[in-house]
């Protein structure tokens, strides 16, 4: 067959078939994991109070009320989730993923450097994700639109692993007897390892043994290191107690990053099209480029008001936007076709993300049962940062565009100085018409066998968290 495709057209097939996809996780999402077992159970309504170590998470001022707490512990954090998707691969084809793991302790512990200041160290998971999924089809199908059914193979493997740890130190100075100044410095360690592959094979002649077939593939994996500072004010007098938090942009320190895609069609001949091609091979892979990923500037305010036999918790936290941008820094290079082509490197291995201006909030209760026992409960929201218009080019690590809330309820109960803490997490999330991976079910020459891919894929989301905590 003479090969006969304008350069044109291949850009065009390259965005077409490297286009987003997207899947929950907790990229998207600042708010999905709380930290500290008191400030869980209280929603992270804790920007304008001090309950437990966690606290200076939220708000680094809050460290220099730290009287009678050195330590505090989270020891368990078991969760359990589903995950259901519709029409991911498929028209009326569902998905169910399970999880269950468990989150390493996170560590707080705290010093007193002398009467006015504080020094507090904290260690933390802000993020763990690790969503697999497989489908496969095997049936007979008129692919071609001939007449004639043929058979149809079709594997889609899609792996998306994310994790980012923070390393912070906090320092809280005194300003007077009712008033405190906060700043933390963290180091955060993210790691992302995405993988999507679609394989699809069509049998044209039993007899000649002649087939169709097609093969998407991306990779990327990076390891980042950031650096994020926040600056905070808290203060209390008598029954009500104030604070805010400011949180800078996230800067670059280092990274080191992997990236290859490639796509490969074989055996396709247009009937009603003069151009014909007997294969198509575009491929390109690159190592260690600079690594964007950013982390937005954001800013957060909460009251704390006893009441006579109960406490009330509010905090609300504003996240600034950050204009699309490129995740890695890439160089053009030559990229494998039936003949060499360059300039297609962004194309083919740029990813994309950006976050729009949104806020959260959080509310939480604590109700005195005895003087050292004490209910907790809490409500907050997650709202995704991606702006409903985000549809970036080249291929989409993405992690999902759900919305979430949280609902928190459990016990304080101290013990010989020791405070004991414990509790579950209910979370649901959910995000509606995303965008297709694949549809197998229309997979066709016209469309070089990925389907007409359309945006009626859902998401429901669902998790049990167990909370067990320690204070010294």
């Amino acid at each position: 067959m003479v090969f006969g495709i304008m350069i044109k057209q291949v850009k065009i097939l390259c965005f077409l078939l490297l286009a987003g996809h997207s899947l929950f996780s907790q990229d998207n999402n600042y708010w999905s994991q709380q930290y500290g077992n008191v400030s869980t159970l209280l929603g992270g309504a804790v920007v304008g109070s001090y309950k437990d170590n966690g606290s200076i998470y939220y708000n680094p001022a809050t460290l220099s009320f730290t009287d009678t707490i050195k330590i505090s512990l989270s020891a368990a954090l078991y969760q359990s989730s589903l995950l259901h998707i519709s029409n991911a691969t498929a028209t009326d084809t569902a998905y169910n993923a399970y999880g269950f793991k468990r989150f390493p302790i996170s560590f707080y512990p705290v010093f007193r450097l002398n009467n006015k200041s504080r020094l507090g160290f904290i260690y933390l998971l802000r993020i763990y994700s690790n969503i697999k999924l497989h489908d496969y089809k095997n049936e007979l199908k008129d692919v071609t639109n001939s007449g004639k059914m043929k058979r149809y193979i079709g594997t889609f493997d899609y792996e998306n692993r994310l994790e980012e740890s923070w390393y912070g130190l906090s320092y809280s100075r005194v300003l007077n007897k009712n008033s405190s100044f906060g700043l933390a410095v963290y180091c955060s360690y993210r790691n992302q390892n995405f993988t999507y592959q679609y394989t699809a094979d069509v049998v044209l002649d039993d007899v000649k043994h002649e087939y169709l077939n097609t093969d998407i593939y991306h990779f990327l994996d990076y390891d980042l290191y950031k650096g994020i500072i926040k600056l905070g004010y808290y203060h209390e007098k008598n029954d009500l107690s104030y604070g805010g938090a400011l949180t800078l942009p996230s800067f670059y320190v280092l990274s080191y990053s992997r990236s290859s895609s490639r796509f490969y069609f074989s055996g396709w001949q247009p009937y009603l099209h003069s151009d014909t091609i007997n294969s198509l091979l575009i491929s390109d892979e690159i190592n260690d480029e600079r690594i964007n990923h950013k982390y937005p500037a954001s800013f957060s305010i909460g009251i704390k008001k006893k009441f006579l036999k109960y406490n009330l918790f509010l905090t609300g936290e504003v996240y600034f936007p950050i204009e699309n941008y490129e995740l890695m820094d890439l160089e053009e290079s030559e990229n494998t076709f039936p003949v060499n082509y360059r300039n297609a490197t962004d194309l083919l291995l740029n990813a994309e993300t950006e976050s729009r201006l949104f806020g959260n909030v959080a509310v939480g209760v604590e109700i005195k049962i005895k003087r050292n026992r004490q209910l907790i409960a809490g409500f907050s929201t997650d709202f995704n940062s991606l702006p409903a218009s985000f549809d970036p080019k080249g291929f989409n690590i993405s992690t999902g565009r759900n919305n979430i809330y949280n609902l928190t309820t459990g016990m304080d109960i101290e013990i010989r100085n020791i405070k004991i803490n414990g509790g579950i997490k209910l979370s649901y999330g959910y995000s509606r018409n995303q965008k297709q991976f694949v549809d197998m079910t229309s997979a066709s020459t016209n469309n070089f066998l990925i389907g007409e891919r359309d945006y009626n894929s859902n998401y429901n989301y669902y998790a049990l968290n167990l909370l067990l905590g320690f204070n010294f």
